[in-house]
This record gives C-alpha cells, structure tokens and sequence, in this order.
C-alpha cells in the first residue's frame, strides 16, 4: 500500500506548524496502520528438550550396558554305581567270598542291561525324533545313522525281565546259565547293526558339517541327559556290549562253585 493511495499529498513551504504537527502524526498513523497489513518476514522456531537431571556432582550418569555372559553349564545325569552288597540285607553278606563275588558279577549284568536299555530309548527320544520334526535330515539319512537301534530294545527288556525273575527273597540269582543259552541267539540282530556302523559313522561325521545339525548335536551334548556323551557314544553302546558280555560271563563263571 502506497501513501499516494491514500491521498496524501507533500506539505507545501507556507503550512503552518500546528498543520505539520498534526500531518506528522497522521503519517506516523498510516505508516503504522501499513505495517500491519504487510506480511510477517519472522518466523519461529521451537524446540523441545527434555530436561536432564545430572548426578551427584554435575556429571549426567551413563546407561550400564551387562555385558554378555555364557550361561552355568547345566548339571549332569550322573549314573549310581551301587554294589550287589549295597542293594541286600547284611545278613546277606554272611555267603562266602565266593558267592558275594558271584553275585556281584551277576548283579554287574544286570545292571548293565538297565544302563543300556535307558541309553537306546534315551537315543530315539533325545536324537532321532527331534531330528526327524526339525528335518535337519531326510529320514532315508536318520535310518542309516541310527540303523535298527531301536529294535534292540525288546530283546534286552527280555533279557532283563528273566533274570529279575530269577531273584530270590534274599537277592541272590542263580540259574542264570539256562536263561541266556535261550537268549543268546538273540545277537544275531547284532550282525546287521554292526555291519551299518562304519557307513553309519561317516554319514553322520558329513552331516556335522550342517551347521543346523552340529548346533543341534552341540546343545544336547551341553544337555543334562547326555552324560557328556554325543550322538555316536550312545550309538556304539549296543556293539560295546556286546563285546563285554564273553568278559562278564567269564566272571560269573569263576566264581561258580561246583559241589
């Protein structure tokens, strides 16, 4: 807006003061009013700060960051070795030096058909199920690995349902002889789990270089029910057994007593 819009003509040189005066003012009114209607050139600016609250001493505490820590190793599922003589009465323990140690061999037997028989379904319920539902391998691969494992399990059962049979009212076992002469032709399963385990254990050595499997694998070694064993210990258990069966029966035997 212009002050000749307005209508505002220059003073001439013959007005008089009071005239001045009062035109002074008005321009001064006008120049005001012209200000008004002219855009703002100023713009602000807000900001917004949250406010902090120092620590003792003016200082602003720094955010602790933990660092990372590896967890305590879980507790292992050792086994109880307990003696024959641990399991009887003391008044038990008045047979000869003999017969305690016979039946401490036969009691060795029979504990270790325990041992196994927990080992073998340990085998498909910690390994082979929980690999089959995550499918680190084909089922074609899971055969081949863990073979009939899991058919071993009943002739053992058998086995082990016989000699506690066999035991009498003051925890001694007898007649063992004519019980595994029927059981023995069991072991010819053995032939076909025995042949599989040098495939067995090369297939499973590749597949370790899964990095899924080896993690798998590596957690249930950290696991409790593993003992600190892995995978192919608890595979090769039923064939070190069977070569531990001549040594055992070799000791019930040198202990026998012919009358």
């Amino acid at each position: 807006m212009s002050v000749h819009s307005l209508n505002i003509a220059p003073h001439s040189q013959h007005e008089l003061p009071s005239e001045k005066k009062s035109k002074r003012r008005s321009m001064a009114k006008m120049s005001s009013f012209v200000n008004m209607l002219s855009p703002a050139t100023t713009k602000r600016t807000f900001s917004f700060k949250a406010p902090s609250t120092p620590a003792a001493g003016g200082h602003t505490p720094q955010r602790q960051i933990t660092p990372y820590k590896k967890p305590k190793p879980a507790s292992i599922d050792r086994r109880t070795s307990k003696l024959w003589s641990d399991t009887v009465d003391q008044a038990a323990l008045s047979f000869s030096s003999n017969e305690i140690k016979r039946q401490e061999a036969i009691h060795e037997l029979v504990q270790g058909e325990v041992d196994l028989i927990e080992d073998l379904r340990s085998v498909h319920k910690h390994y082979y199920y929980p690999m089959k539902k995550l499918k680190l391998m084909t089922e074609k691969e899971l055969d081949s690995i863990f073979g009939i494992v899991e058919r071993l399990v009943p002739f053992h059962e058998d086995l082990l349902s016989n000699l506690k049979a066999l035991r009498k009212a003051d925890g001694t076992i007898d007649g063992i002889g004519e019980t595994l002469s029927k059981w023995v032709p069991n072991l010819r399963h053995y032939e076909t789990y025995c042949a599989n385990q040098v495939f067995a254990k090369g297939l499973l050595d590749t597949k370790k270089t899964d990095k899924k499997v080896d993690d798998f694998l590596t957690r249930c070694l950290e696991s409790p029910f593993s003992r600190k064993l892995d995978l192919w210990n608890f595979l090769d258990l039923p064939r070190s057994r069977l070569v531990k069966y001549p040594i055992l029966l070799k000791q019930i035997y040198k202990y026998v007593s012919f009358y």
